[in-house]
Parts: structure tokens; sequence; C-alpha cells
């Protein structure tokens, strides 16, 4: 929402500054960041990282068993990429797993600029415009609501995370909200530009709000959270900057391509991403695992093959702990191939 009740310059300066707190807050907070265990262990300094998991995993008690369990992953994680040197761009096309994670990665970074949201979050006011709302003051209102609406949405997304599943919360927001959504808004864009029945427009606005909802509730808080998830250690960064990269070569189309395709063909410009969400939702029913209730070295290894998944899971059980009992291993295995 960019509003400010007059007509000097600091119209547009309370506003930056305003935005600048959140920048300050990360500045500040980032000291009293912990560093990740994973990159601790990975250079030499398993001290720290043992430390780490032990204040955050376990009251500080570095003897617990899901502490030592944890270690035993990680360390074993980072030799078995050792021994197997993934850490160049090219290493995303050197095997199926990881040519399967290179697809899911811009499948996200994609679908969270093109699911339509490009059209709604970006050019709210020119799409009220199609059906009828004009006046300033009602966009104002509903552009203000419609940010705190989605606010509160994503932290509900957020919450349901490890109940319902990332794969699941992914396939509702598609064909339960999105696809459900945009039909509805084509037949209420549709039928005011035939009759420019008032209320016809002003039935497009719960439609959008609930369309926003469905979106945020899975594109928001769970892309940067599930590609670390099942990237391995050495190329998680290169991941989250592969996932970037997508989103924001998908967004400079909706920039500069959707306000000239609505000013062309108005609302039948809908039809565009109607059949993208058709795309999206097979995509996702075909090639996204579900990672909930695995560790990190666990999800990991679910877009592995079936001998390169149980090898690294053999690894991560016994090269650190021999004596580790079978059924922790055999339970581990089981979770993961399920998900896979």
């Amino acid at each position: 929402m960019v509003y400010y009740p007059g007509t000097s310059s600091w119209s547009w300066r309370v506003l930056n500054l305003i935005q600048g707190f959140g920048p300050v807050i990360l500045c500040l907070g980032t000291w009293f960041v912990p560093q990740s265990p994973r990159w601790l262990v990975k250079n030499g300094r398993e001290e720290e990282a043992h430390k780490v998991l032990a204040d955050y995993h376990a009251n500080g008690d570095m003897n617990d068993d899901l502490v030592q369990f944890e270690m035993r992953e990680i360390k074993a994680a980072v030799e078995i990429e050792k021994v197997g040197d993934q850490s160049s761009w090219l290493s995303f096309f050197k095997n199926p797993g990881n040519r399967r994670r290179f697809l899911v990665i811009i499948l996200l970074g994609t679908v969270t600029q093109w699911a339509g949201n490009g059209i709604i979050s970006y050019f709210l006011i020119p799409v009220l415009k199609t059906v009828g709302i004009t006046s300033s003051t009602q966009q104002t209102g509903i552009n203000g609501g419609f940010s705190i609406w989605s606010r509160w949405c994503a932290i509900l997304g957020a919450s349901l995370v490890e109940w319902t599943g990332r794969r699941t919360l992914f396939l509702v927001s598609s064909i339960g909200g999105m696809l459900a959504c945009f039909v509805i808004m084509l037949g209420l864009s549709g039928g005011y530009a035939a009759t420019k029945h008032t209320s016809t427009g002003l039935a497009m606005v719960p439609v959008i709000f609930l369309f926003n909802a469905f979106y945020v509730i899975a594109m928001t808080p769970i892309p940067m959270l599930y590609v670390p998830e099942i990237t391995p250690l050495s190329l998680r960064a290169k991941a989250a900057s592969l996932l970037l990269l997508s989103q924001n070569c998908a967004q400079s189309f909706n920039q500069f391509a959707n306000p000239v395709a609505l000013a062309a063909i108005g609302w039948k410009y809908y039809t565009v991403y109607f059949g993208a969400q058709i795309i999206y939702f097979t995509l996702f029913c075909i090639f996204v695992r579900e990672t909930r209730g695995l560790t990190t070295e666990e999800a990991a290894v679910v877009y592995e093959s079936d001998e390169t998944r149980e090898g690294a899971l053999d690894a991560a059980y016994r090269q650190e702990r021999p004596e580790s009992p079978s059924g922790e291993l055999k339970e581990a295995k089981e979770k993961v191939t399920r998900r896979a």
C-alpha cells in the first residue's frame, strides 16, 4: 500500500523512511544469528557446530540423543559430499537427482511470479478498473486491506507447513484456490464487460482476496524453505541463487509484458494465467516430493535414485556410529522412500 495524505515531497520520503526500519533491524539482528552447524562441520569447526545444535535443540545438553544423531548425520553427509565433489554449477546436470532438483527449483521460482499474482498483486489498480472500481478511495482501501490480508494468510501458511506438508500445500494452493478463483474471475470480468452491472464488478473483490489467500499460504513461505531442504549442502547457496534468479527473470516478464497485455485485451488476459495454472498443477503432481518430517540430511536425498538414496542413508547411519541400531536405519529408509 502506497498512500500519504498530502502533496509535499514527504509523500514519498515518509514511505521510504518507514521501509528502512526493516533492513536496519535485519543488519543489527544478523550479529546474533548463529552460524550454520553444517557450514561449521564442513570447515572443521565441529565443536562449535555441536554447541549450536545443543543450544537450539536440547537446551545446551551436548549429550542429548537428538543432538548426537544430528551431528552424526551432518558429519557423514559432509564426508560423502567431499568424495562426490558437487560444488560447481555443472553439478546440477551430472546426475538424475540433481537434474530433478534443478527442474523443481526453476518450477518454484517461476510459479511464484506466474501463478496469477503477477497481475493481482502488482497491477491491482488496473485490475479493479476493469470491473468498474475507479474511485481512488475505494482502490486505496482495497489495496491496504489486501496487504494486511496477505500478511496473515502467509503466517497461516507457514504455521501449516509441518502439519499438512509442503507438497500438499502446493497442490491445495494451485488447484483448490488459484485455478478455481481464476475461473470465477474470468466469469465475473466477462460478465461485467457485457452488462456493466456494478454488483458484478464488486463481487470481484472477495474473489481477489480469496485468490491471494490460496496463493500466499504456499508460495510465500515454502519455496525458500523447500529448496535448501532438497539440495545437498555443497549446492544449497547456488540453489537459493538459482531460485531468486528464476523469480527475478519471471518478474521481469510481469513488469514489462503484463501492463501491455492488460491495456490491449483487458480481462481476457487472465486466460493466459489460467492455462499456466493447469501446467503448474500438473508439474507439481509429477515432480514435487514431500519432505515433511524428514531431517535436512534425509530430505536432501529424496530426489535421488533408489540406489543412491539407500547408499547415502547407509553411510549417514554407519560411517560415524557402526553400532547404530538397524531399526533406526530401517525407519529412516522407510520415511524417505515414502516421500520419493
